[in-house]
């Protein structure tokens, strides 16, 4: 009788500690996630403003990448709210479908969850808990409907929550032409780590191309691999740190966007033709109409990475 009471007790309590969870969860986010009362400086205002975010013609659909620098002091980060006041403004002028994301902590995606413009929605960005995937994807709803997604954690990288791909199958809703997008963050080469991180490097190349192929014979459509994949096209800033024999690799498999795009755009603070760590790599058959580097000066205090975009037609 004891044990029945016992068990009893035990389940009311864990039903207690769910229940908690359920009610506590969604308001630490929302109290978190509360930008109401940052500024946005104005040379972002006076630059958003005359920016040509318009889609270039002929193309049908947008794909950004974008590295958001998590808060953490330790990586160089700063607080996220101010910065995620003015990337909110960004996607709300840009509005491109699909947006790959990495570095997605706990504050910035509080602060996206409550305040994406209109229709954007997260693709099954929580794991258990406060805890988040910082690899991560938002798409605009009111453009696209959502077939099919799933995350895969690469064998071998220092970070399972940052080292990941996430992908997900798109239809568009005015024509029905359907397409995946994954996002994705590698490791990166690390001094006196040179050997060893190359090697995780490669695995996480060979294990995301083995899956973008996949997917594009699964679906029979176009592939757009957006990311940071910690690798530029040549060593030419900061020789093997720039891990470019990664770059390599993917580009045997895989079309880099920027180099067969129609239209290359950059700001002034890094310029198109400048070597870059964020990609979009394409498997399949579209045309890139634009390719574009937001790298204007009013936009460098958002993150240590500039994001990238393509307006792209199939």
């Amino acid at each position: 009788m004891k044990a029945k009471k016992t068990t009893k007790i035990i389940a009311a309590t864990a039903a207690a500690v769910l229940a908690a969870a359920i009610i506590t969860v969604p308001t630490v986010f929302a109290v978190r996630g509360n930008i109401g009362g940052q500024e946005l400086p104005k040379d972002f205002t006076d630059g958003m403003a005359s920016a040509d975010a318009a889609l270039a013609p002929g193309a049908s659909t947008r794909i950004m990448s974008s590295n958001l620098l998590v808060h953490y002091a330790s990586w160089g980060g700063e607080p996220a709210k101010p910065r995620a006041k003015m990337y909110v403004s960004l996607i709300e002028k840009y509005r491109p479908d699909v947006v790959g994301l990495q570095e997605v902590c706990g504050s910035w995606f509080a602060c996206l969850y409550h305040n994406l413009p209109d229709g954007y929605k997260f693709i099954d960005p929580l794991t258990t808990g406060l805890f988040v995937h910082m690899t991560s994807m938002i798409y605009n709803a009111n453009t696209l409907t959502l077939l099919d997604s799933d995350q895969v954690v690469y064998s071998e990288g220092d970070n399972s929550r940052l080292r990941r791909v996430v992908w997900a199958l798109f239809e568009r809703k005015d024509d029905g032409k359907q397409f995946v997008v994954t996002s994705t963050h590698f490791d990166l080469i690390r001094e006196n780590q040179e050997e060893e991180e190359l090697h995780t490097m490669t695995v996480q190349a060979e294990e995301m191309i083995a899956l973008v192929n996949e997917l594009g014979d699964r679906y029979n459509c176009p592939v757009f691999s957006t990311g940071d994949f910690n690798a530029k096209e040549d060593g030419r800033q900061n020789g093997e740190y720039d891990a470019p024999e990664i770059y390599s690799r993917l580009i045997q498999s895989l079309t880099d966007t920027k180099a067969v795009a129609r239209e290359k755009k950059a700001g002034a603070d890094y310029g198109i033709e400048e070597p870059t760590y964020d990609h979009i790599f394409l498997r399949g058959n579209a045309e890139i109409e634009q390719f574009q580097i937001l790298s204007q000066p009013y936009l460098t205090p958002m993150s240590d990475h500039y994001s990238i975009f393509i307006d792209a037609a199939f």
